[in-house]
């Protein structure tokens, strides 16, 4: 699953060198009406279209549950992801002037999160992974996208019963309801190709959460300070649009090379994967004729390096690393490369660093 996270550059420091991402209280967010839209898509269309939850909404999701929910305080703080990797909207919204957007490569499979509790401490209290967002605004789709958009919120509910060891309907449903209400959107934010990570907590649980708080304008917002034990999985470095953009490249590549940056230890066998990625867009530059050759050429060399140092440690990755600079400072000196080396960096701890294609100056 490939997502990616559009921040600033500050931010983004913050990401790599501590590991730690803030999750937003839902009702705080750019959305005026976020989760709440949730509450009430899901509701009317449980009630009013044919499922196997209709029955058990009508006998426990009054108007009055609705509203009384609506009031409540709301203790969801959502981490948002896109699948769009270069997209002016976003650039706009959360990167401002040339930020960037960091692509995270998430494994099939639960992640341990980890918050501060009170007393300051980090403690594993969430497992779960990246869910799709659904837009879903009766108002603003087709009849045929309503229904259809419908028909995939129940599936993830049955899901959820099914994960759960739920036994009866009538008994979960308002947990099922407010369970997936976090990942319904209005549906004119579409465009936004969302996926969330949703960390809940109510006052009755043994864990509570540090709720943390920052200055966004005028606006005090409540915060999730989440974690990642070994680092968030970033992969490749976006920067965006700008004035700036060489400068903000520039320092970007000398963070990665001197500073402490927290990811995944990467293997013999990603760092060789991380290099053929590097050459991904080599034909901008070069033609694909000379890429393929550069291809085969690096190829060659890495079968020799392998064979010759078979060892999985980090003086080794380090070593490949070494020889591929080497590679690609001689291919630059040739005159080939001295474009596309400007415009993409490959780092030791294996992320790429590239720039926005988008012609743009705020």
């Amino acid at each position: 699953m490939e997502l990616y996270y559009y921040t600033t550059t500050e931010t983004m420091r913050y990401i790599l060198s501590e590991g730690n991402i803030f999750a937003t209280n839902m009702k705080y967010m750019n959305d005026s009406e976020e989760y709440l839209n949730g509450l009430k898509e899901v509701r009317d269309y449980i009630l009013h279209a044919e499922n196997e939850f209709k029955s058990s909404a009508e006998k426990k999701l009054s108007e009055e549950v609705y509203l009384d929910w609506r009031e409540r305080e709301v203790n969801s703080f959502s981490i948002s992801f896109t699948t769009a990797r270069d997209l002016l909207s976003q650039w706009s919204m959360y990167a401002k002037e040339s930020g960037v957007s960091l692509k995270m490569e998430f494994e099939n499979k639960d992640y341990k999160f980890l918050a501060y509790n009170g007393k300051g401490k980090k403690c594993v209290n969430y497992h779960m992974r990246p869910q799709e967002v659904y837009y879903f605004t009766k108002e603003v789709l087709s009849e045929r996208e309503y229904n259809q958009t419908g028909k995939k919120i129940v599936e993830k509910m049955k899901e959820q019963f099914e994960q759960k060891g739920m036994m009866d309907y009538d008994d979960n449903i308002i947990q099922l309801w407010l369970g997936i209400a976090p990942f319904v959107k209005r549906a004119d934010f579409g465009a936004e190709k969302e996926y969330r990570l949703v960390f809940e907590f109510n006052n009755s649980k043994s864990f509570i959460p540090r709720v943390d708080f920052r200055n966004e304008g005028s606006v005090i917002k409540p915060y999730l300070d989440i974690s990642l034990r070994e680092g968030w999985p970033v992969t490749e470095i976006v920067v965006g649009p700008g004035f700036n953009q060489n400068a903000v490249f520039d320092s970007i590549s000398y963070f990665l090379s001197k500073g402490q940056i927290k990811v995944p230890p990467i293997s013999l066998r990603k760092m060789s994967e991380r290099i053929r990625e590097y050459f991904h867009n080599i034909e901008e530059v070069a033609g694909t004729t000379k890429k393929n050759e550069l291809l085969d050429e690096w190829e060659e060399k890495y079968s020799n390096f392998a064979k010759d140092n078979p060892k999985n440690d980090r003086d080794t990755i380090k070593s490949l690393y070494n020889e591929f600079n080497a590679f690609i400072e001689r291919k630059g000196n040739e005159g080939m490369l001295q474009g596309y080396i400007r415009n993409n960096f490959l780092s030791l701890s294996g992320i790429i660093l590239r720039k926005s294609k988008i012609p743009y100056i705020y």
